[in-house]
């Protein structure tokens, strides 16, 4: 084979994504340019020693795209400071084939090695726990690998919510901007006792999460300073009437709240908008159940997924054609789903958002649902300007042939999105699933960034399948640093730097999402004057010039916390 290789980077902050110890809040964009004749039935992944890159096993291999002229290509955020290792393989595109590790051509050339720029320091050491418990010596025993284990003690600081229990914190254990697997332990009276985590799944009930300072109280893990008995998830149900009946009519929508609704009235919540609104919860309708308020629950609890409302709209017996966009008719009917999106858009939203304390901006509005409802959260992503992100589960591509030929041909890049399909799915799912995924690719996405591509090996196309790939689809979608850390702005607050020349010399370590504003008064008691406002960064944390220019006399500054 001949290969002409281009590889470039590009420095960026990435994703916290599903796979345990995979979960970095750091990442830098790699683009790879391969071009090569794989053969027939056959396309070229990239694999190398990076977990986004499959630690070297074919089946977590990416999947470039191809384009014209034999070029494969790709975009993939990796780790930041790392020292990526890759190759290039052929793999056979069959389903039945996908999840072997023998379904693999390797090059024989050496690798290539590129190396990744580290993040900027953390503002803060390590990790940091708040902890309320009634033990009267408390430990937190952590490991950054899932294998090897430190214990660390942990300080008595303050009262606990009620006679007998006390506040702990420990800081400075593992490593900021990546995962941590720890249980909290003591002792009292002589006798040792474990905090294990609520829900099984890693260690033998330990807690793990990426976030960087958290607050864990009675099994929950939290990035603020939780109420004393917080309000437990609800779901509550109303009929919302359409605009556009009889063609799209009005329904049930279940709508679930999550924990601390009823007590953090100060809080906003993104409103993740789900389509066969009948089969999500239990008990579920006649095809079962995806469970979703369990897994939000869980992941929500253990600090993974942020907290936030689900609106899950019921289905009609109009289905087919409310999910198929129009022009379309594959599954049968003339696609109406743009008569579908205007229910979403103009009847579902604003009533979700006049009852329930929503957060209304493109990237807090999501919407995800499977098969036929993969296809319209596709549609209602790309076409409406209304949806940020997308959990798009089995979609059924096959029976959209122009909306296909209309991702291929325009620009869809600027959302996020989760794509999945299980390898049982049969051939009209598996053969247009790739395609769709390939146009996406070619149009800029970089997969652990803003798009993550899961295939459910040995899975259906059923309820089960798709609540089993549920949890990758939430931490992607919802991760935790995508809105601001409110425990760490409290904990480690703005401190000004000098760091150079005048009028680029003042810095400070900004938090993701928060917005600071550079006062400067003639005493310390004020008149406080805005001199300039940093922009909100988009990144766990960064390093942020502060332009200041001076006047004649002494002069006090300090940063002011304003609204994201």
């Amino acid at each position: 084979m001949l290969w002409k290789l281009a590889f470039a980077a590009l420095a960026t902050a990435g994703i916290c994504v599903q796979t345990a110890w995979c979960d970095a809040a750091w990442r830098e964009v790699l683009s790879f340019a391969v071009t090569t004749n794989t053969g027939p039935g056959r396309s070229l992944y990239v694999v190398g020693n990076q977990p986004e890159l499959g630690g070297w096993q074919p089946t977590g291999a990416i999947r470039l795209a191809w384009s014209f002229g034999n070029v494969w290509s790709g975009r993939v955020a990796v780790r930041a400071g790392s020292t990526v290792e890759v190759q290039f393989i052929s793999r056979v595109d069959s389903a039945s084939q996908h999840c072997l590790n023998t379904n693999v051509l390797w090059p024989g050339v050496p690798n290539t090695t590129q190396f990744t720029a580290a993040p900027p320091p953390a503002p803060y050491p390590g990790k940091t726990l708040l902890y309320h418990s009634g033990w009267t010596n408390v430990f937190v025993l952590f490991s950054v690998d899932g294998t090897n284990f430190s214990s660390q003690p942990m300080e008595r600081v303050g009262p606990g919510r009620f006679p007998g229990e006390y506040l702990h914190v420990a800081t400075g254990f593992a490593r900021a901007g990546l995962p941590v697997q720890f249980v909290c332990y003591g002792f009292l009276n002589g006798t040792q006792y474990w905090d294990n985590a609520p829900y099984p799944g890693f260690g033998a009930g330990d807690y793990y999460t990426p976030l960087d300072v958290f607050f864990l109280q009675d099994g929950h893990i939290y990035n603020y300073w939780p109420p004393a008995a917080p309000s437990a998830p609800t779901i509550v149900t109303q009929f919302i009437p359409s605009s556009w009946a009889p063609a799209v009519p009005g329904r049930l929508v279940r709508i679930y709240l999550p924990r601390g609704y009823s007590n953090n009235v100060w809080k906003r919540y993104p409103a993740l908008y789900m389509h066969d609104g009948q089969n999500l919860f239990d008990p579920g309708g006649s095809f079962g159940s995806w469970g979703v308020e369990h897994t939000m629950n869980r992941e929500v609890s253990q600090g993974r997924v942020r907290e936030a409302i689900v609106v899950a709209v019921d289905n009609t017996t109009g289905r087919l054609a409310e999910y198929t966009p129009p022009g379309d008719n594959g599954a049968g009917p003339s696609g109406i789903g743009d008569l579908y999106a205007n229910y979403l858009v103009h009847n579902v939203r604003p009533a979700v958002d006049t009852a329930f304390r929503t957060l209304t901006n493109l990237p807090n509005t999501l919407t995800a649902g499977s098969s036929m409802g993969g296809l319209i959260s596709s549609y209602l992503v790309f076409r409406t300007n209304s949806f940020g992100k997308a959990g798009i589960f089995s979609p059924s591509w096959w029976a959209a042939p122009n909306f296909r030929g209309w991702i291929a041909s325009n620009e869809t890049l600027g959302a996020r999105v989760y794509i999945d399909a299980g390898t049982l799915e049969g051939p009209s799912m598996w053969d247009h699933f790739w395609p769709v995924r390939g146009s996406l690719l070619l149009d800029g996405y970089a997969e652990y960034k803003d798009l993550l591509t899961v295939i459910g090996c040995g899975q259906g196309h059923n309820e089960a399948a798709w609540s089993n790939r549920l949890p990758n689809a939430l931490r992607f979608l919802l991760s935790p640093w995508d809105e601001p850390n409110f425990l760490a702005l409290q904990m480690y607050p703005p401190k000004l730097e000098w760091a150079g020349v005048l009028p680029t010399g003042l810095v400070h370590h900004a938090l993701g999402g928060i917005r600071y504003v550079l006062e400067t008064a003639g005493s310390p008691t004020g008149p406080w004057i805005g001199q300039s406002t940093s922009m909100t960064v988009h990144v766990p944390w960064n390093l942020i010039d502060l332009p200041y220019s001076p006047t004649a006399g002494t002069r006090f500054l300090r940063l002011f916390v304003g609204p994201p």
